[in-house]
């Protein structure tokens, strides 16, 4: 007689993200036809390789933060955000279509990014302060306690993502077994990098 297995809330997480995964694979490859014509115009431009895309794209991210924190400025911090994340996509599609994919290049990438996500959000709830006679008054505790639940969020995330990347490499199912392009596998999340550019890009519209 065979014995059901009991329907742990692991099991419950498993299945649902197996539901999100065909999706989340096919944003990838619309993304790189997307970018294949840009990708392919810029990698000819003298002196432009992907870790100068990444770095570029990062001094984006931080013109962002400085738009908003020095000058109050959210319409600007979201034109530098979006070029963040334009850039942020060429890198690694340019890095493919040219054969110059790296290991230091991936590791770059993935720390210029979660440096501008957790700068970010400080940066809007810090301009969010109240002035008179360009003195700062007070600080809003309940932006605080929001923005400290987010970073908490990014830090249990990210921890999670490069310890199961970790083990999935070990075993040989990572990156090549599953014919992932990017330089270690990524499991699939409820939140990856469409998301965050919608979620981030309404913080500066509706801030």
């Amino acid at each position: 007689m065979k014995v059901k297995r009991p329907f742990r809330l692991s099991r419950c997480a498993t299945l649902a993200l197996r539901q999100l995964r065909p999706w989340k694979h096919r944003q990838r490859p619309l993304k790189e036809r997307l970018l294949n014509p840009v990708a392919d115009a810029v990698a000819k431009i003298p002196g432009v390789t992907p870790n100068n895309l990444t770095l570029a794209a990062f001094v984006c991210g931080l013109a962002s933060v400085a738009s908003v924190v020095l000058y109050h400025s959210f319409g600007w911090g979201q034109i530098w955000w979006l070029c963040n994340r334009i850039l942020d996509g060429l890198d690694g599609v340019v890095a493919r279509r040219t054969g110059k994919q790296t290991d230091f290049g991936g590791y770059l990438d993935i720390i210029c990014d979660f440096i501008i996500y957790a700068l970010i959000p400080i940066a809007i709830v810090f301009s969010n302060r109240q002035h008179t006679f360009d003195v700062v008054v007070y600080y809003e505790w309940q932006d605080w306690l929001a923005v400290s639940v987010l970073e908490g969020t990014y830090f249990v995330n990210a921890a999670s993502l490069m310890f199961l990347a970790s083990i999935l490499e070990k075993r040989q199912v990572g990156s090549k077994h599953t014919k992932e392009m990017t330089t270690i596998t990524m499991p699939s999340g409820l939140i990856e990098g469409t998301e965050t550019i919608l979620f981030y890009t309404a913080f500066f519209h509706f801030h």
